[in-house]
């Protein structure tokens, strides 16, 4: 809703209302940042002209002081979902629900989310992105940071390998540091659920073992890289594997 006081009108050009050229200052004006002949810009209860009078706009539609004031009072009064006061001039709809614009914030670090990317979990609790990563997005077994969508992009990239799971940049071999892939040359080797390239791992079992050089026979782990879209307002589910 909005509500608005006396304006001029020192201009030319086509009115918004009936698409025809205005000629002419005295009979034209302006008014939510369009022009109008003044004989279109009018109550839409009443009809009566508005030109250098109050108005209000409420769901695009123009009203005369009067007018605005008797469809107040048959309004159904909207509360607030958490405050549960009766909303005023401004109203934030979505879930189905009502609220104060500032009533509607992040259930974790309380930021006001009017205007901005959220979602929900399995609860209907509203989070920002960012809380909601921290606290449902798969864990790097590597480095422990949750595994989120790089900066504008709404996909989660991970690998997964021997039912562990990694930041791409964390998949690589913790000697020599090469990335690892199933690529030849570039496959993951394990000891103990650490990572490591062919050359590296037989370098460590021979080491532990200088026996095993001779007779220790390995195979590569496959590792899959999993993608996760997130376009839509994730939930716990958009973290099953694809």
């Amino acid at each position: 809703m909005e509500r608005h006081s006396r304006f001029t009108c020192d201009f030319t050009g086509t009115c918004h209302k009936c698409h025809c050229t205005i000629r002419g200052c005295e009979s034209a004006c302006q008014a939510l940042g369009r022009i109008y002949h003044a004989r279109c810009f009018y109550c839409c209860i009443c009809g009566k002209e508005l030109k250098g009078q109050q108005f209000y706009q409420v769901q695009n539609k123009i009203y005369c002081k009067h007018d605005f004031k008797e469809i107040e009072v048959n309004r159904p009064c909207k509360t607030c979902y958490v405050c549960g006061k009766v909303i005023g001039d401004k109203i934030l709809e979505t879930l189905g629900r009502n609220y104060h614009p500032k009533c509607f914030y992040c259930c974790e670090c309380f930021v006001v989310l009017e205007g901005v990317p959220f979602t929900i979990d399995e609860n209907n609790n509203v989070f920002c992105l960012p809380d909601y990563h921290r606290k449902y997005s798969p864990r790097c077994d590597r480095c422990s940071d949750p595994i989120i969508p790089q900066q504008q992009s709404d996909e989660i990239i991970r690998v997964v390998c021997n039912n562990k799971q990694y930041h791409t940049g964390c998949f690589k071999c913790e000697d020599c540091g090469i990335q690892l892939s199933n690529e030849q040359g570039r496959q993951c080797f394990p000891i103990n659920n650490r990572l490591y390239c062919l050359k590296c791992h037989q370098q460590r079992i021979t080491s532990t073992n200088p026996k095993l050089a001779i007779t220790h026979r390995t195979a590569p782990s496959k590792n899959n890289k999993k993608i996760h879209n997130l376009k839509n307002a994730p939930t716990n589910d958009s973290f099953s594997d694809v």
